[in-house]
């Protein structure tokens, strides 16, 4: 919870940003559209946002993001974070709580409204080797379906994510008798033994201790057989209260999301960051026991539910009070409602949205972590791999991140950003004048101009490759062009154009 969202009224918010910003203007509903305080613009105007409701600031230029305090400090000439500014904001707004700390704990003592997590169950063991086994099988289709896979890296998951997460494609509807994955036996309407529907779709397992407890199915055609529309199936038998989880127990900070996709995605981009991320499987579902004993050990919850009433609601009426570490942060409003959409549509940059969301004590708390062990563990669903006799030689890549270890934000922000190129088949070339410049593999600058969000995810990436950034202190303000060129100018991919 921030300072102005705990002190201060809507309207009280409305007015001091009011006061601060440059040509304001109504945007929408609990929201001011005006000149960026956080950088010179080329063109002043329709990039920055501050939501007075939430109290989330946003450039889609810059990629800036803060609060009402932040842009206090930034338009007095402070860093963001400037714990001067922070005091005088709180002098200037709310004297009546001056010079007690800022703290969530100033808002309203939680009531104890009785609720307590499900308790953490297994499916029966027939289930699960049932379940195992049509897992397994769409794994492979999956791999073989360029279309399919095409899709996933739209969100920002490559083929080697998807085989590392277990996901699979079921390439046709398929009906089973539910005794023969070990539930009850049961008669439909029609008098017969009753079927589990295994429907097309994208196949996406959750596990708890290397066991499938639950499938949850995404559907290319929402309209089921029946005629309602359910875009996401969940298999029959599969325990419902669980959450997909994707990152390691040990983690401290989690992205909290609606569908087990943009769980997965967070995941890729942020778990080198030691950030995990979970699945509700929907704004109003409670985490089960498993789920809230992580969450409850969380330094920060990123609440990232999707941008909507459900997601609003749900966020005030059960996790900010069930779950005082988490902070309301959603994906930029007019990227999408969602992190998902948000990539797909408007290129954002996840890893960075999220460090941008830790308050100063997780950021700092992740440099440590980063800082004292290099090798991140990660839950994965796979078998561990069996142990080598010889290492094996280090990549150049590899090498080069040893030599940034004293960077460990540098350094992650470097994976990062390639990582992000791998999956758009983007690329970094060296230019006969040995200037280096992003480009396609392909080289097809035609195809790339008539894929609108492609084209987008391309400018955002750009930006980001130029633009410079103060990421850790002991090396002052960098950027990544200059990293790359000074690292790997001799060994890109040279070309004449």
């Amino acid at each position: 919870m921030s300072i102005a969202l705990d002190r201060l009224s809507v309207e009280e918010r409305r007015l001091i940003a009011e006061s601060l910003l440059t040509e304001h203007k109504p945007s929408k509903d609990g929201e001011l559209g005006s000149h960026c305080p956080f950088h010179r613009e080329g063109t002043p105007g329709g990039a920055f946002y501050y939501h007075y409701e939430n109290d989330l600031a946003y450039c889609h230029s810059c990629g800036a993001n803060s609060d009402l305090v932040g842009i206090f400090n930034a338009v007095h000439g402070r860093a963001v974070d400037d714990s001067d500014g922070c005091a005088e904001f709180v002098k200037t707004y709310c004297p009546d709580s001056y010079g007690n700390r800022p703290m969530p704990q100033q808002r309203q003592p939680r009531q104890n409204r009785g609720w307590q997590p499900n308790e953490s169950t297994f499916p029966s063991e027939k289930w699960q080797e049932r379940a195992e086994s049509h897992v397994n099988n769409s794994i492979k289709r999956l791999q073989e379906n360029e279309e399919q896979l095409a899709e996933l890296v739209k969100y920002g998951i490559n083929a080697a994510t998807a085989e590392l997460l277990k996901f699979g494609w079921n390439d046709m509807d398929k009906w089973v008798p539910v005794t023969a994955w070990g539930l009850p036996y049961e008669e439909n309407d029609k008098g017969k033994e009753a079927k589990i529907w295994l429907p097309k779709g994208l196949i996406i397992p959750a596990f708890r201790e290397g066991k499938v407890v639950k499938i949850k199915v995404r559907r290319p055609d929402p309209m089921t057989p029946w005629g309602q529309e359910r875009r996401y199936w969940e298999i029959k038998g599969s325990v419902r209260q669980y959450y997909h989880v994707y990152g390691h127990p040990t983690y401290r900070i989690w992205i909290l999301v609606e569908t087990e996709r943009d769980a997965a995605m967070a995941w890729f981009f942020c778990n080198k960051l030691r950030i995990g991320a979970m699945a509700t499987g929907g704004a109003a579902k409670r985490p089960c026991e498993y789920a809230s004993g992580l969450l409850r050990k969380a330094k920060v919850i990123l609440n990232a539910l999707d941008y909507d009433n459900s997601g609003t609601k749900n966020t005030y009426d059960f996790w900010e009070t069930e779950f005082p570490n988490s902070i309301r942060y959603p994906a930029p409003p007019s990227m999408g409602k969602d992190i998902g959409d948000a990539f797909k549509d408007g290129g954002l940059d996840v890893a960075r949205w999220a460090w941008a969301g830790l308050p100063n004590f997780a950021k700092r708390f992740v440099t440590d972590s980063l800082a004292g062990n290099t090798e991140l563990e990660q839950e994965i669903p796979a078998q561990s791999p069996a142990p080598q006799d010889i290492p094996p030689q280090k990549t150049f890549f590899e090498q080069v991140l040893d030599q940034m270890e004293s960077w460990p934000l540098w350094r992650q922000e470097l994976v990062n950003f390639f990582d992000q190129l791998r999956a758009a088949e983007f690329g970094i070339y060296r230019l006969p004048d040995e200037s280096i410049q992003l480009g396609l593999k392909d080289n097809n600058w035609e195809k790339l101009h008539a894929d609108k969000p492609r084209l987008n995810s391309f400018t955002q990436l750009r930006h980001l490759f130029y633009a410079p950034r103060e990421l850790d202190l002991n090396i002052g303000p960098q950027c990544l062009h200059d990293i790359v060129e000074f690292y790997f100018a001799e060994k890109l991919e040279r070309r004449n154009d």
